[in-house]
């Protein structure tokens, strides 16, 4: 058979084919093989029509007869319409490497002016780029041919335009085969020959000299990079009508660009520019998106704009949000993590927690419609957990780290499920849970050391600093030794170069810390000392994060140092040193650290017993937040008030009592103020002023004390809390009855402690015990000893549930007191018998003497002999005045002992003691009321009288 007798069989066949039905590929084959079995005067014919006829395969085996057929033809001989046809039943049944065969034919039969050439090419670039994708055919220099030979021939867009898709696919597949140079050439040509094609629109233009910048960019090409970008933005801007829709991306990738060369303030022009672009182009969707990118370099790069437009992004996405915007929910997630870890470096942590919040919400609304929003979902979970950490708000951290780890399960996403599992255990570690918290870790610690075998460095920094916490966690539950080897291997992990500083630095300071409390000095100052050296270099190369790092660091460490160390006020001295030089170099960033840690080293030097040098230091830290102050009021003020306390604190130490309550009336006027200034810090003044209200007690002014205390109740009572406020409640009731005790106000009192064990009632077992006891010395005090034993009873009943040998010695005393009171000296000594023995267990000597005082006192008034209540005080008074010896501000407990004492001489008949106990009780009286007048008055007037009724009178005088 010659071609032509060839041709016309190869015509029935696509006539058969089409007839037959051209998708059925076995009922194409049983044509094939009848078409053949008619033409049969040809041997080879005749035999392919039998092969098909046997053949358990037909179609694949037509395919290879038509494939090899029309291979075959001569190019001025095939029969085009014949080989169309069956090229299009190649394509149909996804032969596309035989349908590309089949047109390589038919464009070799076309001369180049035939209009149906175009056509042919498009078709076989279609067929070559199918069987690329379909099996992955190795045909990417015959499209780089046919395209190059479609483009040569014919400059129209449209032809163009096809050729682009087929390039880009091209592209895609170089890609992802790790081929980027190929691609990056085949992103060449196509830009270049765009500019030859009549009509070549500058949008278009600008968009493929992106994507080329982009490659470039993946090439790690910087400098050819931003030529190309640039290129890109002037096509973008030359397209009329401004703005060409396309331009705010373009301009936020190029700002980009910018940043890899390291030119961040005009980075930060052009997102400034890709937002004006996309607010003049009337596009809420590119608005916002260009808002995100430029808060977040605003972020980066610490401007103080950065807040604004972090508000005007999350408003933008907010808004889309409520419009139902399919990418809403996910960017604006985005937008609130920016805005976090904003607020996060100002140390605004409750509003750091408000954003991750907020995302959570939204996700975990918009999750249910679409699930492709789990991952982020998962990522804001995450964020919302260290929030609620920092706030120390762990039962709620506990359930959305729960939350998490479910998620990521579900996701079998490996590494994230280990930080999720990491953050349940702080939680639930955080919560009491430890078993529950070392289970949860341990399984973290598994799935790090499987992932770390195939990505290590991906994963180093966060499997060590994880493995660090999880060392904390054998730390605390008496597993020393094997803490000590995880940190060690973490410090190992994390001990390169190409780790950040910080978690290198931290990493050998707890390191440190867990050797330092082994009694490993020398291992310890080792690695105290590497960690100082790491975080000293980077601050000196001017990190953003150096500073509050290096100052934390430098914190942590003095404190490990100052205790196992001799010269740990030395590395204390230094941290402040820094300190005052950082914050000499920006007061805004670092003044408030530098403040931590000058009041930090004070208190060092108050353990050392330099009052006055923690003093001096006290008051530079005052004096440099006042600094602060006045230049940022609002943000400072708050700090300058804990400072003021810390002096009154120190000004007490040093017995400066005068100067003390002066101080404590200042600091109590800058919590009010900045109270005024920022009503987030109610809650934080309210505790502050309860402490001032208490000091103010103790340095003798009880009615100011209560009236202070009022004012923190008011203040807490007007805060709007949840269950976690409760127990703040219940103390300031209680510190207020105490105060009003203290000032004479023994009525007053009564209201405030019934308020106060109303309220415990809703909260735990602990404050319940502590408000009752309260009570009941209220009740006592005004005469109310027969209503105060119920109370008694169920404090002591608390107590015993409660556990803790001290709290309940002290519950079984009060009990056997109110006893007393009432006249039940004998049930109160059974009561106070079951207390002495386990205070002398605890070797609690200023307790022990306290109840052998009582029990002396109610055995004499039983009318028992003179000589078993004598021999109580007697040993009462011994304790006491040994204790005295060692520390004296035992004065008080040993004044009242020595007060009973002479009562049970002078009832035995030894006057001559009695005097002598009577005149050293007086002289101990005296001499603390000329200090604090008001709570040892009522002692000394009855060791007046004691003394009076002895004989001891004019000695005492």
């Amino acid at each position: 058979m010659d071609s032509s007798d060839h041709g016309r069989a190869l015509t029935d066949l696509a006539d058969a084919i089409g007839a037959a039905g051209a998708g059925d590929g076995d009922q194409a084959a049983a044509v094939l093989a009848e078409t053949l079995r008619r033409h049969g005067d040809d041997p080879e014919l005749a035999r392919s029509a039998e092969e098909l006829g046997q053949s358990r395969a037909p179609t694949a085996l037509a395919a290879a007869f038509l494939r090899s057929a029309a291979r075959g033809f001569p190019a001025d001989g095939a029969p085009t319409s014949a080989l169309e046809s069956l090229a299009g039943w190649f394509s149909r049944n996804g032969e596309f490497a035989a349908a590309a065969d089949v047109w390589t034919v038919v464009v070799a039969g076309l001369p180049d002016a035939d209009e149906r050439r175009p056509k042919a090419l498009r078709a076989l670039v279609t067929s070559l780029a199918e069987a690329a994708d379909r099996d992955g055919s190795d045909v990417d220099a015959r499209i780089v041919t046919a395209v190059e030979d479609l483009l040569a021939r014919t400059g129209d867009l449209a032809r163009y335009a096809f050729a682009e898709r087929v390039v880009d696919g091209q592209i895609a597949r170089l890609l992802a085969a790790d081929r980027l140079d190929e691609a990056i050439g085949h992103s060449h040509r196509l830009r270049d020959r765009y500019g030859l094609v009549p009509g070549a629109d500058p949008g278009d233009a600008a968009i493929l000299h992106d994507r080329h910048a982009h490659l470039l960019g993946l090439a790690a090409r910087p400098e050819e990079s931003f030529a190309a970008s640039e290129r890109a933005i002037a096509l973008a801007e030359s397209v009329r009508p401004y703005p060409f829709p396309r331009l705010p991306g373009l301009l936020r990738f190029h700002s980009n660009r910018l940043l890899t060369l390291g030119r961040e303030e005009e980075a930060i022009a052009v997102a400034f520019g890709a937002v004006e672009a996309a607010e003049h182009g009337d596009s809420p969707l590119e608005t916002a998106y260009s808002l995100s990118d430029a808060a977040a370099k605003l972020i980066n790069a610490g401007h103080a704009e950065a807040a604004d437009w972090s508000r005007r992004a999350v408003d933008a996405w907010l808004e889309l949000d409520a419009d139902g915007v399919g990418e809403a929910p996910a960017d604006l997630a985005i937008a609130l993590m920016n805005q976090r870890v904003l607020w996060l470096r100002n140390g605004a942590h409750h509003e750091a927690r408000e954003c991750s919040e907020t995302a959570v919400r939204r996700l975990e609304r918009a999750v249910h419609g679409d699930t492709s929003l789990r991952p982020a979902l998962g990522k804001a979970l995450t964020a919302h957990c260290a929030d609620l950490e920092i706030l120390d708000e762990t039962t709620r951290m506990e359930c959305h780290a729960a939350e998490a780890v479910n998620l990521y399960t579900e996701l079998d996403a490996r590494a994230e499920l280990a930080g999720a599992l990491d953050l349940h255990a702080r939680a639930l570690w955080a919560e009491g849970r430890a078993s529950e918290a070392l289970a949860r870790s341990t399984r973290a610690q598994a799935l790090y050391t499987e992932l770390l075998a195939s990505d290590r460095e991906r994963l180093r920094r966060t499997a060590a600093e994880s493995l660090a916490r999880h060392a904390t966690l054998l730390d605390g539950t008496g597993r020393a030794t094997e803490a000590v080897a995880c940190s060690a291997e973490a410090v190992r992990l994390l001990d390169r170069d190409d780790v950040d500083w910080w978690s290198r630095a931290f990493t050998h300071a707890e390191h440190a810390g867990r050797l330092l409390g082994l009694g490993r000095a020398e291992e310890g100052m080792t690695h105290s000392l590497r960690a100082l050296a790491i975080g000293e270099e980077h601050a000196a190369d001017g990190d953003p994060d150096a500073g509050h790092v290096l100052l934390g660091l430098l914190t942590d460490l003095a404190r490990d140092l100052v205790a196992h160390t001799a010269d740990g006020l030395g590395h204390s001295a230094r941290t402040v040193a820094f300190a005052v030089d950082l914050a000499a170099t920006d007061p805004a960033v670092y003044g408030g650290l530098a403040t931590r840690a000058i009041e930090n080293h004070a208190a060092f030097l108050s353990d050392d017993d330099r009052p006055g040098e923690a003093l001096d230091h006290v008051r530079r830290a005052i004096a440099l937040c006042t600094e602060l102050v006045d230049a940022d009021r609002s943000r400072h003020l708050g700090r300058l008030a804990e400072l003021r306390d810390t002096e009154v604190h120190h000004l007490g130490l040093a017995g400066r009592r005068p100067e003390a309550a002066a101080a404590a009336e200042e600091a109590l006027r800058t919590w009010r103020e900045a109270v005024a200034l920022a009503p987030g810090l109610r809650q934080t003044a309210a505790r502050a002023i309860a402490w001032i209200a208490w000091t103010r007690g103790e340095l003798g002014d009880p009615a100011r004390a209560a009236t202070i205390a009022e004012e923190a109740l008011r203040l807490a009572e007007d805060l709007t809390g949840g269950p976690e406020l409760a127990p703040e409640i219940v103390t300031l009731h209680r510190d207020l009855a105490r105060l009003r005790l203290l000032a004479g106000d023994r009525a007053g009192a009564v209201g405030p402690a019934l308020d106060s064990v109303a309220l415990a009632r809703a909260t735990n077992d602990l404050q319940l015990r502590e408000s009752l006891s309260a009570f009941v010395q209220v009740l006592v005090e005004n005469g109310r000893a027969a209503e105060a034993v119920e109370p008694a009873a169920e404090c002591l009943t608390l107590s015993r549930g409660l556990g803790g040998p001290h709290d309940l010695a002290n519950a079984i005393d009060a009990y056997a007191e109110t006893l007393a009171e009432t006249g039940r000296h004998a049930e109160a000594l059974v009561s106070a018998a079951e207390a002495v023995p386990m205070w002398e267990e605890l070797g609690a000597t200023t307790d022990l003497a306290w109840s052998l005082s009582q029990r002396a006192k109610w055995l004499a008034a039983m009318g028992v002999a003179p000589e078993e209540p004598l021999a109580m005080s007697a040993r009462a008074v011994t304790l006491l005045r040994d204790a005295h010896a060692e520390d004296p501000d035992l004065r008080e407990d040993l004044a009242h002992a020595l007060t009973e004492h002479a009562r049970r001489l002078a009832a035995a008949g030894e006057y001559g003691e009695a005097r002598a106990a009577a005149t050293a009780a007086v002289g101990h009286w005296r001499a603390l009321s000329a200090e604090l007048p008001a709570p040892y008055e009522p002692g000394l007037r009855a060791a007046l009288n004691v003394a009076a009724g002895v004989g001891a009178g004019e000695e005492s005088a």
